[in-house]
C-alpha cells in the first residue's frame, strides 16, 4: 500500500503528522506500506538564504499574542510523540527547496521517513539551518546516504523547478492544507490527524484492496 505524504520540511504540524503516521503503521506490522513523499512548499517565495524567523511568523500571524498561543499548542501536542519542540531556538525561516531535494534521493534508498525525521529534529529541535547544504550533507551522510550522491543532486539545477512544479500541482487540484495523507491513490485527508484516524484509513485501503501489499 502506498501512501502519499505531501508536507513542507518548515511545517511543524507535518512533523507532528509523520510522528503519527509512522505510529499507525507500526500497529500494522502485517501489512506493507510505503510512504512516498510529494513537497509542498508553504513559502514559495523564500530566497535561497530564507528569511528571518520572527519577521516570517509576524508575517502569519500578526502579532505577538498569536504567536505565543501558536507556539504554546505546538509544544504541548508535539510532546506527546516525542518531539521537544524548542520554539526559540531558530533564527532563520529557510527555503524549502534543499531539504525537498535530499529527501526525495532518500526516498529513493528507503529511507524517506528517517531523512525526513532528521531535517525536522534540526530545524525544530536543534534551530539548525536546514536551507544550508551544508548541513544537509551532514544530516543525509548520517542517514546512510553516499556524499557525492547528495552534492550531485544538490547542484542540479532542473530541482527547483521540479520542486516548484509538484508544488503548483498539488494547489491545482485543490490541495491547500498540510500536512495530506493519499491512501492507495484513493482516499486523501488533511491536517496532522491522530495515529488512530490513520490507523482506520490503512485498515480500510487494505480491505478494499483485499490483501496487505501494494
Amino acid at each position: 500500500m502506498l501512501v502519499d505524504f505531501i508536507a513542507d520540511v518548515t511545517c511543524p504540524w507535518c512533523f507532528i503528522g509523520i510522528k503519527r503516521l509512522k505510529r499507525a503503521i507500526a500497529l500494522r506490522p502485517d501489512y506493507t506500506v510505503k510512504l512516498i513523499w510529494r513537497p509542498f512548499l508553504l513559502n514559495p517565495e523564500l530566497p535561497d538564504g530564507g528569511m528571518d524567523r520572527l519577521q516570517h511568523l509576524e508575517h502569519m500571524f500578526g502579532n505577538e499574542t498569536r504567536i505565543k498561543d501558536f507556539q504554546k499548542s505546538i509544544v504541548t501536542i508535539g510532546r506527546t510523540v516525542g518531539i521537544e519542540f524548542n520554539t526559540e531556538i531558530s533564527k532563520v525561516t529557510p527555503s524549502s527547496i534543499n531539504a525537498h531535494t535530499v529527501i526525495l534521493l532518500a526516498g529513493r534508498h528507503g529511507l524517506t521517513v528517517p531523512m525526513a525525521e532528521a531535517v525536522y529534529n534540526a530545524h525544530f529541535v536543534l534551530g539548525l539551518d536546514i536551507g544550508d547544504p551544508e548541513v544537509l550533507v551532514e544530516l543525509a551522510v548520517r542517514t546512510g546516504l553516499e556524499e557525492g550522491d547528495i552534492r550531485f543532486v544538490l547542484s542540479d539545477e532542473d530541482r527547483h523547478d521540479y520542486i516548484m512544479n509538484e508544488n503548483a500541482h498539488i494547489h491545482r487540484i485543490g490541495l491547500n492544507g498540510i500536512p495530506s495523507f493519499l491512501f492507495a491513490g484513493k482516499n486523501i485527508i488533511s491536517g496532522a490527524q491522530n495515529s488512530e484516524t490513520l490507523l482506520h484509513m490503512i485498515d480500510l485501503m487494505a480491505t478494499v484492496s483485499g490483501n496487505t501489499t501494494p
